[in-house]
């Protein structure tokens, strides 16, 4: 019993040295003196401490604190709540001076590190990626095609062409076979685009393009020698081997292309790019084809030689010496179509030939509502009437154009695309022909890259130090 109540006395008044100010959650128990002095010695040392009135009583028969008193304890967290120290404080104690506060005051500002330091959430919101882009668009196109005179020159020696400038032919023209010129050929259509990246494009296309050339004569190059300067067949100057050509082959086209840009210049709201590419497609030809009708002519008794003719007076009489000249084919007062027996051709389709195979026609037909006397077609500056070319029975139409073209699209291509929204297109390459247009676009939808108004930011989680119980 004397033994016991001095340890006793030791054990409450070691508890009693805690701060009372420390947070509940971070009180320690108080640890175990470094070198225990053997028993009698602690006796003899804190007896004189101890108050004998404030004593517990004890059991005499277990020796253990009587259940009528109770042991100095510490107080109730409960019961004396201190307020919490200000956030930057630290907590200080006897034992814990300099430790981390547990209300969190060391904690880490979740902003305060993470991908490129941001200062803050509002911050993060701010932030686009360069790379961030509308991945969908839609657009209209359009713009004008030409066929060079000097492709069709390479194998013919005179052709019409529509080239968007007018009527009147200069001597360029005229010394590469150019005998009429008129109209325009152009495109339309509308295009879906998906942006594989900022700098691909793949384009759905879906359009209608006009081709073809104002009617006139057409003679392939082997009839005209480079030495012909007028009508002589038996030195291969042969402007009878013309035909009257009637050609519009226009066409519905679908059609994909990959079209490549580098930007050359960006700025917050603007993006210019300059680049090209190719695409294939498919065009269905809708127009009326191409027909050919042979210009005809006349025997000219006083040299045994077939020419090509015109009317010379109202009653039809051919005139020998008004188509001679190359030149003349784009004058159709000059060199008028004429009706004569086509050995090549049936032109009544009864089918009947002679001795030598070659097929038989009526030497004349009668005269239509506009056919004219002497079997000349009726013709303006413009062109022939296609009904008295039909009443020859020698217009036909070209069986080896095929109701489906491929079409191959080599591309140059300049683009400004505004708020990354709306783009303007100028294109140009070869398809069929030369081409030169632009298109209309808006994009829209993201996916892109990293959509608009998010980033990659994820804020770390807050570092806490909550001490040891």
């Amino acid at each position: 019993m004397r033994r016991t109540l001095p340890l006793l006395t030791l054990s409450a008044s070691l508890l009693w040295t805690l701060d009372a100010s420390a947070s509940p959650f971070s009180m320690r128990t108080a640890e175990p003196p470094a070198t225990e002095a053997p028993a009698e010695e602690a006796a003899a040392t804190e007896a004189p401490a101890a108050d004998p009135t404030s004593a517990p009583a004890s059991d005499p028969a277990t020796g253990a604190p009587s259940t009528g008193s109770e042991a100095p304890t510490v107080p109730a967290p409960e019961a004396t709540p201190e307020p919490e120290p200000a956030p930057s404080e630290p907590s200080e104690g006897p034992e814990g001076e300099g430790e981390e506060d547990p209300s969190g005051s060391e904690a880490e500002d979740p902003t305060a590190e993470g991908e490129g330091d941001l200062e803050s959430l509002e911050d993060a919101r701010d932030i686009v990626t360069e790379d961030a882009y509308n991945q969908h668009g839609v657009g209209a196109r359009g713009g004008l095609v030409v066929v060079p005179t000097w492709i069709l020159s390479s194998f013919l020696a005179s052709h019409t062409n529509s080239l968007c400038r007018g009527e009147e032919l200069n001597q360029f023209g005229l010394d590469r076979g150019l005998s009429r010129m008129d109209g325009c050929n152009w495109y339309v259509g509308g295009e879906y685009i998906y942006r594989r990246n900022r700098n691909l494009d793949i384009v759905a296309s879906l359009g209608w393009q006009s081709m073809k050339t104002p009617d006139g004569y057409w003679l392939d190059s082997d009839e005209w020698a480079d030495g012909c300067t007028e009508h002589d067949p038996a030195n291969g100057c042969n402007l009878a081997a013309a035909d009257y050509t009637e050609v519009n082959v226009s066409f519905l086209f679908v059609e994909a292309d990959f079209i490549g840009r580098a930007t050359v210049a960006k700025g917050k709201d603007i993006e210019f790019q300059l680049g090209g590419g190719a695409g294939l497609g498919l065009g269905i030809i809708l127009g009326k084809g191409v027909f050919q009708t042979p210009i005809g002519g006349a025997f000219d008794s006083s040299d045994s030689t077939f020419k090509p003719v015109s009317p010379a007076d109202q009653n039809g009489t051919p005139d020998f010496e008004s188509c001679r000249e190359i030149s003349d084919l784009g004058d159709f007062q000059r060199c008028t179509p004429h009706y004569f027996d086509d050995p090549d051709t049936d032109q009544n389709g009864d089918g009947m030939t002679n001795a030598a195979g070659d097929l038989i026609d009526p030497a004349t037909i009668p005269d239509g509502d506009t056919l004219g006397p002497g079997m000349f077609a009726e013709c303006d500056d413009q062109g022939c009437n296609p009904s008295d070319l039909d009443a020859f029975g020698s217009r036909f139409e070209q069986e080896d154009i095929p109701p489906v073209i491929p079409v191959v699209n080599l591309i140059l291509s300049a683009r400004l695309i505004v708020k990354d929204t709306v783009g303007i297109n100028l294109q140009g390459g070869f398809n069929t022909g030369f081409y030169f247009g632009g298109s209309l676009q808006y994009f829209f939808g993201g996916g892109g890259g990293q959509k608009k108004g998010t980033t990659s930011f994820s804020a770390p989680k807050a570092q806490r130090s909550y001490g040891s119980f």
